[in-house]
């Protein structure tokens, strides 16, 4: 009987998906931020599905990892490598959220549902101590509303992203 080989993309696709899955299993946690006395916040029952995280990379303005997991986040675009705005916007990041700092991260079920996830990534709104990353980076000017998500993504009707043009 002849056992027919998976093809190397398919493992290479296959074996973070089950990598997210389990990290995403073991830090899951239904929940709403609350901001605690520390001025940090933590997961509360809520619509939006949440778990609480390291932050261990900042890629650009808008993709850091977190968990180990690439988390690119919701309604928002910075400039990509090589494209004028980047570095500072990657810097603007970094400040709020340094390696090795907290963070609250709400899954974004609206995207998750419609763009595949692709290599590992994940999109969600990010709380950085206190602060709504998401909203910091627009209201900063530091990066632009991903219009074409609004009606998708379910951080669409929230204030932050309709001030910023959702």
């Amino acid at each position: 009987m002849d056992v027919e080989k998976l093809p190397r993309n398919s493992i290479l696709f296959v074996i973070p998906l089950i990598v997210i899955t389990i990290l995403l299993m073991f830090f899951w946690s239904s929940g709403d931020v609350a901001q605690t006395s520390d001025g940090t916040h933590q997961c509360r029952s809520t619509e939006y599905q949440c778990y609480r995280g390291v932050i261990n990379r900042v890629i650009d303005g808008n993709t850091l990892e977190v968990n180990m997991i690439r988390t690119h986040l919701s309604l928002v675009h910075t400039p990509e490598y090589g494209e004028s705005g980047y570095a500072e916007a990657t810097r603007f990041t970094k400040t709020l959220c340094p390696i090795g700092s907290s963070a609250v991260i709400y899954l974004d079920g609206g995207l998750y549902e419609s763009i595949p996830i692709s290599r590992g990534k994940i999109w969600a709104l990010i709380f950085c101590g206190e602060t709504n990353l998401n909203a910091a980076l627009l209201n900063s000017g530091q990066a632009s509303i991903e219009a074409s998500d609004c009606s998708i993504s379910q951080f669409g009707i929230d204030s932050w992203a309709k001030s910023a043009g959702c």
